[in-house]
């Protein structure tokens, strides 16, 4: 898929000299489905790992890589972590973190939005946020998804450090969700987190940070 080019600027992060840039990432392969997502987004945001979301264990829904930003890459509260913490870790820091789904088959955004639905609001209730944090998410969504979310579309939702959870759909810029922190923590604990939906993405992406870090 196509690295997006958001239309609004990105918030303030510290420049990090290009002697500290955080290593390369290669390119990597979902076996399951064979979606590639490249290593890297525009230079800034670095693939950790990939993985595929299933339905009842069978059923090839979406491809599935995430990414966080080069000051991961030297985030001292990261450092000699691994399993949960690390995984918890990479959830709350405070450095970009993108999530990149790649469509497996066609799915309409309103099966989509329901999955989704479906493991966000425990987690915001885990949080004291009802449902309605779901709402402009949803509006979103469905505004931009069309009729259906074709198989080879790119989904991709990013967590900036000033909480603001931006959306796009194949390169294109849907829209922002403001003040999202908490949206924003249920999305990656939905991946990373002890009961994520891919499992298989939590050991991938620890597996993947340790090489990079």
């Amino acid at each position: 898929g196509r690295a997006v080019l958001w239309a609004k600027a990105k918030p303030k992060e510290t420049t990090i000299p290009a002697a500290t840039a955080a290593p390369p990432r290669p390119d990597l392969t979902d076996s399951s489905t064979g979606a590639t997502f490249v290593g890297s987004l525009g230079g800034s945001d670095h693939l950790l790992g990939v993985g595929c979301r299933r339905k009842f264990g069978l059923a090839k829904i979406y491809a599935i890589g995430v990414y966080v930003g080069t000051q991961a890459a030297h985030d001292e509260q990261l450092r000699g972590l691994s399993g949960d913490a690390l995984l918890d870790a990479l959830a709350v820091g405070k450095f970009r973190k993108t999530v990149v789904l790649k469509m497996a088959r066609d799915v309409a955004p309103e099966q989509l939005m329901q999955a989704l639905e479906d493991a966000l609001l425990p987690r915001l209730k885990q949080r004291g946020q009802g449902p309605e944090i779901l709402g402009h998410f949803r509006n979103l969504m469905m505004a931009s998804g069309g009729v259906k979310l074709a198989k080879g579309t790119v989904v991709e939702f990013r967590w900036e450090p000033d909480d603001v959870f931006k959306i796009a759909i194949n390169g294109t810029h849907a829209g922002d969700v403001a003040n999202a922190a908490h949206l924003g923590w249920a999305a990656m604990d939905t991946y990373l987190g002890k009961s994520s939906v891919v499992p298989e993405l939590r050991k991938n992406v620890e597996k993947g940070f340790a090489t990079w870090h």
